[in-house]
């Protein structure tokens, strides 16, 4: 048996080590590493995705109209909508019914002008906006990027928004649909205004003439 002289001085050198390795290390961390700057720290922003990136600059449904630029919200292709002329469109999406409410400044006045939704957003060629909008598709446009339905069973302001209007002296209208329906996702972004009011019978239904303007609403 060795004598306690000689007991107690190990015993003490053994608690001075394990205490110095301990303070080396914080709290429950052990032996792993710290961690890294967060990528917020570093100034990396995680990149945008696709759905993350605006298409038109300017409010949705709402400008002054101007030739065809990237990012345009309201776009003239004709001086009968002249540049610096002004629309605002609302949308209103209420239970099962749909109200989209079209006010213009500044177009040609006192003159008769067709106006509907159309499927697509506005684009440098008038026809980039697509066919109007239809809520029951006709079956012989489906499919089609512009070929617009003239027949009256689904060419007519119930089954698609129409919102023909007339200025005034001073090129001012403001006009007002509302239907039993709501969009479906990712359609009806844009209003198309037309040369003249829209046709009603066979063949010719929903037909207004040269489009003069668009104005992207969704």
């Amino acid at each position: 048996m060795k004598p306690l002289h000689t007991i107690v001085p190990t015993a003490l050198a053994t608690l001075v080590l394990s205490l110095t390795a301990c303070a080396g290390s914080p709290e429950g961390t052990g032996d792993e590493p710290a961690p890294g700057p967060t990528e917020e720290a570093t100034g990396n922003p995680t990149p945008a995705t696709e759905s993350q990136v605006p298409e038109p600059t300017g409010e949705l449904g709402s400008g002054e109209f101007a030739p065809y630029a990237e990012g345009a919200t309201a776009v003239t292709y004709d001086e009968r909508v002249p540049e610096g002329s002004s629309a605002e469109v609302k949308v209103n999406e209420d239970g099962a019914e749909t109200t989209v409410t079209l006010s213009v400044k500044g177009l040609e006045p006192e003159s008769e002008f067709g106006s509907h939704v159309h499927v697509a957003a506005c684009g440098s060629d008038p026809d980039d906006a697509g066919p109007h909008y239809q809520d029951q598709q006709d079956p012989a446009t489906q499919g089609q990027d512009v070929v617009a339905s003239t027949d009256p069973v689904y060419a007519n302001p119930k089954n698609e928004i129409w919102l023909d209007f007339i200025t005034d002296a001073e090129g001012n209208a403001e006009v007002e649909s509302t239907v039993g329906w709501q969009f479906r996702e990712g359609e009806g972004r844009s209003v198309v205004i037309h040369a003249t009011h829209t046709g009603m019978e066979e063949g010719e239904a929903g037909e207004a003439g040269d489009r003069l303007a668009c104005i992207t609403i969704r």
